[in-house]
């Protein structure tokens, strides 16, 4: 009767492959159709250039003087209540104050006398159109006299699609795609280790410090593999399991070309043999119990699943 399994862990290499791929699956597709069904956004751009008109005000300030104090008053007044009621007047259908206020934006350069008005709207239209209308009232509302004047520098704002293109937003999709697939390998790799990665763990635990190889019965080449060991140790080995159940004998191994020594031989190299299912802990505990000799003794660890007697 064959043991039973006390663990479900993800059975190799592949089977942690395969779900990462699925995850990465989802995510992509996920990852498109958020962005892809995304609402249409459109954003209207005009740029306004300030223009002297005398060289000082009467006051005394400068052109240059006059734009550097007067620009961030562009920024107030485009979302002033009066400004944004007046826009709104202008454009049917049109958007509530708050939405207005909130989908405009205006940058300026003193040093070049330059102001960027820019609306974002549902379409295209719209986005021109207010775009337009909010030009109109910052234009109309002088805030450079009596020095200088703006103007806009087109009659008629330019409009961008802020919807990603198909190529970015594949290349988004497959970006969170990777990205959750290495994350999926991490947290398989952390939550549910591989019974190898469980064994170094378990040969740290106990203090093995010297090189110790790793074999499993159910890698293909593994007869191969134990023919290796053999001319590696060149001298027969001791074989002992560290769980209850036949199989401590060695004669599997030896079927394999390994030469194998009573286990009263002092001296000769330790060959152990833990099945897959078992956890860190058990294997941890299972070499701790080992005499410190037959510790300092392990050439090799074979991973096979023990007949239970």
């Amino acid at each position: 009767m064959s043991r039973p399994t006390r663990h479900a862990p993800l059975a190799g290499t592949r089977a942690r492959l395969a779900a990462a791929v699925l995850v990465a699956v989802l995510v992509g597709i996920a990852t498109f159709a958020a962005t892809w069904a995304r609402p249409s956004e459109y954003r209207g751009e005009s740029a306004l250039l300030a223009r002297p008109v005398t060289q000082a005000s009467p006051t005394g300030e400068t052109f240059q003087g006059a734009v550097t104090l007067a620009m961030p008053a562009l920024v107030e007044f485009a979302h002033a209540p009066s400004a944004l009621e007046n826009v709104r007047r202008q454009v049917t259908p049109s958007t509530s104050a708050e939405d207005l206020s909130a989908a405009i934006t205006v940058g300026y350069d003193p040093n070049s006398a330059v102001a960027t008005v820019s609306v974002t709207a549902q379409n295209a239209h719209l986005a021109r159109a207010l775009t337009s209308a909010l030009v109109t009232e910052i234009v109309r509302a002088d805030l450079l006299a009596p020095v200088a004047t703006l103007a806009p520098l087109d009659t008629t704002p330019s409009v961008t699609d802020l919807r990603p293109s198909p190529a970015m937003v594949g290349a988004l999709s497959i970006a969170a795609a990777l990205a959750a697939a290495a994350a999926a390998l991490v947290a398989l790799h952390l939550w549910r280790p591989t019974p190898t990665i469980r064994l170094r763990r378990a040969l740290g635990d106990a203090g093995l410090a010297q090189p110790v190889l790793l074999l499993e019965a159910e890698r293909t080449g593994f007869p191969e593999r134990v023919r290796d060991l053999a001319r590696l140790l060149d001298r027969p080995a001791r074989v002992v399991a560290l769980d209850a159940g036949d199989g401590a004998d060695g004669g599997a191994l030896a079927s394999s070309g390994l030469k194998v020594a009573p286990r009263s031989e002092e001296g000769a190299p330790l060959v152990l043999v833990a099945s897959p299912e078992l956890t860190s802990d058990e294997l941890a505990g299972g070499l701790a119990a080992l005499p410190t000799a037959d510790r300092a003794a392990v050439a090799a660890v074979v991973l096979r699943r023990v007949q239970a007697s």
